[in-house]
Formats: C-alpha cells, structure tokens, sequence
C-alpha cells in the first residue's frame, strides 16, 4: 500500500517543522542541481528558514565559479530581464495612450468641421439633426454670452454717467461757493471808504472760469 496522501498546512510541531523542512530542502537543493545539470540552466535557489537562517544553491553552468558568484550572476541577469519586461510594458502603455489621443483628436478635428459646415455630405439624417441641435445651442450659448456682455457695458457707462455727474454738481457748488464770497468781499469793501483802491485791486484779479457739462 502506498503512502496516504499528506495534507498540505502549517505544521505545529517546532521539532516536526524543522525536520521537514531539512528534508524539502535539501530535496529542493537536488532537483536544483539535477535541473541546471541536465538541463544546462542558468539555476539559483536561495531559502530563508522561520529562523532568519537561509541557504543558497547556484549554478550557470562555469567551472571553478563559486555559489555566491553563481546567485549574483543569475539575479542580476533576472534584474535584467524583469527591467526590460518593465521597460516593453511601459512602452506598449505610452503607444497606447498615444493612439487614443491621436484617434481624440482626429474625431475632435471631424467634429470641429462638421460644427463649421465642412465635410457634412456624408452624414445621414440622424447626424445632421444632431449637428443642427448642437449648433443652435452653441448659438444659444453665444447670444446669452453676448447679452451679458452688452448689460455689463451698459452698466458700466451708468456707473461712469453718474460719477461725472456727482462731479459736475460737485462743481458747481464749489463755483457756487466762490461766487459768494467774492460778492461777500466786494460788500466788505464798499462800507470802507479809506481804502478806495482795495476794491479796485481786488476787481482786478483774473476771475475764475469754469465749464459745466
């Protein structure tokens, strides 16, 4: 009778698992060694036990070349490879995302044209309905754009009225204020008459001019 079948989970036993672990080992070791042998492979096998110990076994098929030698040539020839795998897939991302911007903007471009009148005589009912729908929207979107536009000019024209216009009162109360007091100082002038020639200096200042909008 053969062996029954061993189930495969964690062994409890310290004692048991270190055995089987000796044992799977160096039955891993051997078929290592039979693989890189026979096979003429390029092999390095390197295990670390629950214990922090490890053992390693290479093999790249030269004479006189030392394990730790063997492991350095296989993992970096792994590096390599694993590097160019990388390098192929990240190239084969970027063609496609290229592509699918190109085929974008190819269909931006159709779009664009097709919203300009151009290149329409292959469109069928269905597209041209829609074409249309789009361009009236557009429209709409432009005409309630410009109305904005016009609205926000027109109140900035009543803003710049108004101001000139509180400018303009503003003037002529000051004009208003000067007239006053040179009527006030003239009257001063009159109820003195030892000094007759003050009046006559004063009229014979430049008077001020102004102009009201």
């Amino acid at each position: 009778m053969g062996r029954g079948k061993i189930e495969i989970k964690r062994i409890e036993s310290s004692s048991s698992r270190q055995v089987t672990f000796n044992k799977r080992r160096n039955g891993l070791t051997k078929k290592a060694r039979e693989l890189s042998i026979l096979c003429d492979a390029q092999v390095a096998l390197i295990i670390f036990s629950n214990t922090g110990k490890h053992d390693v076994y290479a093999n790249v098929g030269r004479e006189n070349e030392s394990i730790p030698d063997c492991t350095k040539v296989v993992i970096e020839r792994y590096k390599q490879e694993s590097k160019t795998k990388l390098l192929d897939k990240e190239s084969e991302r970027i063609a496609l995302d290229m592509q699918k911007e190109k085929n974008e903007n190819v269909q931006l471009q159709q779009q664009l044209r097709h919203l300009m009148g151009e290149d329409i005589h292959k469109l069928d009912i269905k597209a041209l309905v829609g074409l249309e729908k789009k361009v009236e929207e557009a429209h709409l979107r432009i005409r309630r754009k410009l109305n904005e536009r016009q609205i926000g000019a027109e109140n900035d024209i009543a803003k710049r009225f108004a101001k000139l216009t509180e400018d303009n009162h503003q003037l002529r109360w000051m004009y208003s204020q000067v007239q006053e007091a040179q009527c006030y100082r003239q009257a001063s002038l009159r109820l003195q008459p030892n000094h007759p020639n003050l009046e006559d200096a004063f009229c014979q200042q430049p008077n001020v001019q102004l102009r009201f909008l």
